[in-house]
């Protein structure tokens, strides 16, 4: 068995200290289409927190057994995590094998519960799907940073940006055309999605870009923190939840947070276009992520027939430039 550490929670472990460390970094290497990295990291945390489980015990993954699993996820509390967990274990346990590195699957007690659906709280949105119905609503923002606020309420039931990219979107990726003002976030899930703010979400981003401009700074986030780095997650969640809890109560929130605006967007995009478009608009690597989203908001988006009967290019309140 590989060395044990000498403290198996403290922050200096590594995955290389165990048995099986590798057995996860080869399953996700051979994925296609390819996790994003936060996924991967998160894949790899899960396998690295199974084996730490493993060492206490005095075992390693290719000796584990369904009572070692069941304590690793005794972990964790939610139904729906644990589900999570444990299919990504049996996956990496069937991969390891096909490679001939074990011989026995821990998990096959479990296959009746791996077969059951994830049951999934379903997502919260805002009643209206009118962005401007959301912003005319706020109150008046009268200093920058309550500007600053409004602009990232903008950019989330205006353009779906999700909580991250709206930390790492750069003053480079907010650029004004001839059809407006256009937003490019970059993620690991999409190479292109660049899209068209309606004027009242564009002007709400303006209003915030002309007093991003006199901050004593250099950096170069849209929100940057007074270090120039990006705005820390706890501070902009906090200050845009503060934002929204008037006009949607705290039903929900605790749950899904930011995520009630981009539902909102969700919502807005798919009354005038196909799932395959509102897939794109929402930066979705899977169709089926943005179809499972549709259902559990019990919204039907339209067929390619009906975009091209009840859309014109002149009224798309976003673009994508690979369409």
């Amino acid at each position: 068995m590989a060395r044990r550490p000498r403290s198996l929670h403290s922050a200096t472990v590594r995955s290389a200290d165990f048995a099986g460390h590798d057995w996860a970094s080869r399953w996700l290497c051979l994925q296609l289409p390819a996790f994003s990295a936060p996924s991967e990291r998160a894949y790899q945390a899960i396998w690295h927190g199974f084996l730490v489980v493993l060492a206490t015990r005095d075992t390693d993954a290719a000796r584990a057994s369904s009572t070692d699993v069941a304590v690793f996820l005794s972990t964790q509390t939610k139904p729906s995590t644990v589900l999570r967990y444990a299919r990504l274990l049996d996956r990496i346990y069937q991969s390891a094998i096909e490679w001939g590195w074990c011989t026995d699957n821990p998990l096959v007690p479990m296959r009746d519960t791996l077969a059951q659906p994830e049951r999934r709280a379903k997502p919260s949105s805002l009643s209206t799907t009118e962005p401007s119905d959301v912003l005319s609503a706020l109150p008046p923002a009268i200093t920058g940073k309550e500007r600053r606020d409004v602009a990232a309420l903008a950019l989330a039931v205006g353009a779906g940006l999700r909580l991250a990219e709206i930390r790492a979107l750069r003053l480079t990726q907010i650029v004004e055309t001839a059809a407006g003002l256009e937003v490019q976030p970059r993620t690991g899930t999409v190479k292109v999605r660049d899209l068209i703010l309606a004027p009242p979400e564009a002007n709400r981003v303006r209003a915030w870009l002309a007093d991003r401009s006199r901050l004593p700074l250099v950096s170069p986030f849209v929100f940057p923190s007074k270090s120039g780095a990006m705005i820390p997650a706890n501070t902009l969640y906090r200050r845009v939840r503060r934002l929204i809890e008037p006009i949607h109560g705290n039903t929900g929130l605790e749950h899904y947070g930011l995520g009630v605006l981009r539902a909102t967007y969700a919502k807005q995009v798919a009354r005038t276009h196909s799932t395959e478009s509102t897939q794109q608009r929402l930066g979705h690597r899977r169709l089926a992520s943005t179809r499972r989203l549709l259902d559990n908001l019990g919204v039907k988006s339209l067929s390619p027939t009906d975009v091209n009967d009840l859309v014109t290019p002149g009224t798309l309140p976003t673009r994508t430039s690979n369409q």
